[in-house]
């Protein structure tokens, strides 16, 4: 969560294909603690709406054009599942299935089952398969490359799925399906190539950088440091003997630690705003010792007398989401979706989950969605204008569409066209994004 906070407070995006794209540890490791990505950033207290890209869908005549206008170098063009998902759910949408939308655009498409002529015998019908052979698997490959597209695994299985299969099914694996190709399949993955001598070189250079050559140092420096030198020489201690080093001399020693320096850790960390969760604490054997003098870590943080970090995410039930209703509705405070999403974006994320959608959680808690909707008359030029003259954010933040409301660019763009044509229209000296 800390990670996806410094995402949100530099300004990275924070939808899915964005992160699995630039930190795919931060993707894997998300999934693995709370099972998706959406259930990952709803914890973190944000809204998950606000960071998904939404794409309008296609139309009939965008479906068309693209089909006319999509490279038919190869024969993967006539799948279906070789096309992004967004076309494939338009074709689906618009035409009902693959062969009413080529017919659409005009395109004849051949049939992939090829049979011989009719004779007193039949003989089984024969299926055409992409890639037949391991030269035609190497030769997409090195097409990929010609046209500098990515040759990692994860990515070829999402952009060509069929010569990921074939690959693998020639093969044996992506890997030495790139070595087949001439291509350095370490390279590729960005995977650094160990050896004895080299495991030797990189611990002599951290001792030089003044860095401890303890196992847990190592391990929170170069994870990776630690599996070459179990892989290479068997284990972490023979590392340091070949290396020219004494295990004893290097292992770190500390005394035992006792109640009230846990509590002070936990105490400073607080205070300096520190996370100080059982994940997020250093070093990790005071997390160890906590459970041998509290019990637990939980029960250590309650001796501190500091609130427990997992109280900042609360546990919602459909009773609690229709209380906390109620509870806004007698304070005076707006009950509208979107009032409801920015000030108090957890209650609007669980109340999503458990009743579908936020007008069903206000049926639920006997409230009439209509009788609260506020809605607002429809911009004209004029409230543009204005708007945009009167923003007063730096160029750097004006220029991103995200910092300013959805509804005045969605206005901007039904009354302009583009919102650049809506900045050059209220003759505002700033860069206009594209």
């Amino acid at each position: 969560m800390e990670q996806i906070l410094i995402r949100q407070q530099v300004g990275k995006p924070l939808n899915c294909a964005s992160v699995v794209k630039e930190t795919p540890q931060l993707y894997d490791a998300a999934r693995k603690h709370f099972g998706s990505w959406e259930t990952a950033i709803l914890e973190s207290g944000i809204d998950y709406d606000t960071v998904r890209i939404k794409h309008p869908p296609y139309t009939k005549k965008e479906i068309i054009n693209y089909l006319r206008n999509c490279p038919k170098d190869s024969d993967e063009w006539r799948y279906l599942r070789s096309h992004p998902i967004r076309i494939a759910l338009g074709v689906w949408r618009h035409f009902g299935t693959w062969e009413k939308a080529l017919k659409a655009a005009g395109i004849k498409r051949k049939d992939h089952i090829t049979t011989q002529k009719t004779t007193k015998k039949n003989k089984p019908i024969k299926r055409q398969i992409p890639y037949p052979l391991p030269t035609d698997a190497t030769h997409a490959i090195m097409h990929r490359k010609n046209k500098n597209l990515s040759l990692r695994s994860r990515q070829v299985r999402i952009d060509n799925p069929v010569l990921h299969t074939a690959a693998i099914r020639h093969f044996g694996c992506w890997g030495k399906a790139l070595t087949a190709s001439g291509i350095d399949h370490e390279s590729v993955g960005h995977r650094r190539k160990w050896s004895a001598q080299r495991v030797i070189d990189t611990i002599q250079k951290y001792d030089k950088q003044g860095i401890a050559l303890n196992y847990g140092s190592i391990r929170r420096v170069d994870a990776g440091l630690i599996q070459a030198a179990l892989k290479q020489l068997g284990s972490w201690n023979k590392a340091l003997i070949v290396a020219g080093f004494d295990p004893e001399q290097t292992r770190v020693n500390r005394r035992p630690w006792t109640r009230n320096e846990i509590i002070d850790l936990i105490r400073k960390r607080y205070k300096a705003g520190l996370p100080y969760a059982s994940y997020n604490v250093e070093p990790l054997s005071a997390e160890v010792a906590s459970r041998k003098l509290f019990g637990s870590w939980k029960k250590a943080i309650r001796s501190a007398g500091v609130p427990n970090p997992s109280s900042e995410f609360p546990i919602w039930t459909k009773v609690k989401i229709v209380e906390q209703i109620l509870s806004r509705l007698q304070a005076n405070e707006p009950l509208y979706c979107y009032a409801v999403a920015h000030q108090h974006s957890q209650l609007y994320n669980a109340a999503r989950r458990y009743f579908g959608n936020w007008d069903s959680a206000l049926t639920e808690a006997g409230i009439d969605p209509q009788t609260i909707r506020k809605r607002h008359r429809p911009y004209t030029k004029s409230d543009i204008t204005e708007y945009l003259r009167n923003c007063t954010l730096p160029e750097n933040e004006f220029n991103s569409l995200r910092n300013h409301p959805e509804s005045i660019v969605r206005a901007a763009r039904k009354l302009y066209g583009t919102w650049a044509n809506a900045i050059k229209a209220a003759d505002v000296h700033k860069k206009a994004p594209k």
